[in-house]
């Protein structure tokens, strides 16, 4: 499989965007980070969705604990149905109301 800009981590070929790669592994990270983190339901007659709270994740499962799909997952289920084919979405902080992009001209 290819790799990106030398590092161990997969790359999809012809994906450029996939090279801006978060950079954390960990429960305390995301929080240190002001990331979300969204769980979704894979059960095709439910599919719910709900943002998870960080601290409480960190109170159940540790500060060092990974973030990474395989490691999360299996740990999580829907609140809804029960359901254990669950995904998840890291969200990076988003700027205040009226945050202006210094780029942007």
């Amino acid at each position: 499989m290819k790799r990106c800009d030398g590092e161990n981590v997969p790359c999809r070929p012809n994906s450029r965007y996939f090279l801006a790669m978060i950079r954390f592994t960990t429960v305390q990270e995301l929080i240190d980070g002001d990331y979300t983190l969204h769980a979704h339901c894979h059960n095709w007659h439910c599919q719910h969705n709900q943002t998870l709270d960080l601290v409480k994740l960190r109170e159940r499962l540790g500060p060092d604990h990974s973030v990474l799909h395989d490691d999360l997952a299996p740990k999580l289920k829907c609140s809804k149905c029960g359901g254990k084919k669950v995904g998840i979405i890291i969200s990076p902080p988003t700027g205040p109301s009226g945050w202006v992009n210094p780029y942007i001209k």
